[in-house]
């Protein structure tokens, strides 16, 4: 059986020449290796350090240097702290043998483009840094302007030495119809300092964001009565709780997101994702008996992950995340229609007819819910033949089956036209 759970994403203004540093690049995303030590590599990136070390997709990274490499959290502190052109041994596991390699980290570029300006500058939030890139029209005047607040995880906005991501390539197309487009790194991710990605809550989260909505609309090329939220996923439920504090966003592009109480939806969706994989639907309704007793105990009982699956071992596998769970006992703790009826902006809600992981039913009562409480605000929309991680996919079932990372599916466009005509008739 395969569990799908949800991958749902004061401002001190920098300038030009930001002096928050650039970190080391690697070109490998990690992955946790499910019940042993160690990294499971998820993907290379070409012509970056890690392949030319000779690192696989699939690789087992065990050893980075004199470190045991434990999990991800680890592993991504013990990058951080190595020093561009030096040379640190690998020791990994590659089709059940050990194996060795030695890797050369090199600093890391910055995104470049030839017909807009990319700019790395900073913020300042919960007393750390955080790293903002911005993507900048070349046209004279004040430009309309898009926050991106992504999904849950701790992977990098910043596009930098690798192909760009759907993110990237969507903000791209953005700045290229007139647009200023800003995304903020997460607490210890990238370039920003803090403390871990992996260690903080959504409160955390959420602070990067608004102190890079403030600093953005104080940027002399943005126009502040023309500023948007973009909120893919996760980022659909921490785009109200930013917009609720500032009266001036312009609208909410909710995407792919979540329309309904958390807990109610987290069963909702394992229930369609065991249905979609073909399990035997006696088998679906005992792991849903243990979603709901597990879930509660994390999230309505608020007790720790390591008391829930000491107390219970089944409950493992359905009460993990790619984020502390703290982040998603407050998610949790959350009234999605109480968050949006403090928001005063148009909104735009999209469900991607592929998409597994939301559905279509929910997108609709959230819309139904935003207009209930700020009539004709909401406006609903869908995109045939795209999944939750903007790729092109024929259905929901084609999507779950997909076994190839999420940036390695072929890109969608199909939103670009909906977006962009909500955007003109309202910017």
């Amino acid at each position: 059986m395969r569990i799908l759970l949800l991958a749902l994403c004061g401002a001190t203004l920098a300038h030009a020449q930001d002096s928050l540093p650039r970190r080391v690049f690697l070109g490998a995303s990690a992955a946790p290796n499910p019940g042993a030590p160690g990294v499971l590599i998820r993907s290379v990136v070409p012509g970056s350090p890690a392949e030319q070390a000779g690192i696989r997709a699939g690789d087992i990274v065990t050893r980075l240097g004199s470190v045991d490499i434990i999990g991800v959290d680890q592993f991504v502190n013990t990058v951080r702290a190595l020093h561009a052109r030096s040379r640190v041994q690998v020791a990994l596991v590659r089709g059940g043998q050990n194996a060795a390699v030695s890797l050369a980290p090199r600093e890391r570029p910055e995104e470049i483009v030839q017909d807009f300006d990319i700019l790395y500058t900073s913020v300042t939030a919960d007393s750390s840094r955080r790293r903002v890139i911005v993507t900048r029209p070349r046209t004279a005047g004040r430009h309309p302007a898009i926050l991106l607040v992504g999904g849950i995880g701790c992977f990098s906005f910043d596009a930098a030495g690798a192909p760009p991501g759907a993110y990237t390539q969507m903000l791209y197309h953005l700045t290229r119809r007139g647009f200023v487009t800003v995304r903020v790194e997460k607490s210890g991710v990238g370039d920003s300092a803090g403390a871990s990605c992996a260690t903080v809550d959504l409160d955390n989260e959420a602070a990067g964001y608004t102190a890079a909505l403030h600093a953005m609309e104080q940027y002399a090329y943005v126009d502040p009565s023309r500023v948007f939220i973009l909120g893919h996923s996760i980022g659909g439920i921490e785009a109200p709780m930013i917009a609720a504090h500032d009266t001036t966003i312009r609208g909410i592009v909710a995407l792919s997101t979540v329309g309904i109480a958390w807990f109610e939806y987290e069963l909702a969706n394992l229930r369609r994702q065991l249905v979609l994989q073909g399990i035997a639907p006696d088998s679906v309704d005992r792991a849903m008996r243990v979603k709901e007793r597990c879930m509660h105990a994390l999230l309505v009982d608020r007790q720790t992950l390591d008391h829930v699956i000491a107390s219970d071992s089944t409950c493992r596998p359905y009460v993990q995340y790619p984020a502390h769970y703290t982040y998603v006992q407050q998610v949790a703790g959350q009234n999605i229609a109480a968050l949006w009826r403090a928001v005063h902006a148009r909104v735009l809600v999209i469900y991607p007819t592929s998409d597994f992981i939301t559905s279509e039913q929910e997108h609709r009562y959230l819309v139904d819910a935003i207009n209930a409480m700020h009539p004709g605000q909401a406006t609903f929309a869908t995109v045939p033949g795209m999944d939750h991680y903007l790729a092109a996919e024929e259905s929901m079932a084609a999507s779950i089956k997909d076994t190839r990372a999420p940036d390695a599916r072929p890109f969608s466009t199909a939103a670009f036209p909906i977006i962009d005509a909500w955007l003109d008739g309202i910017s």
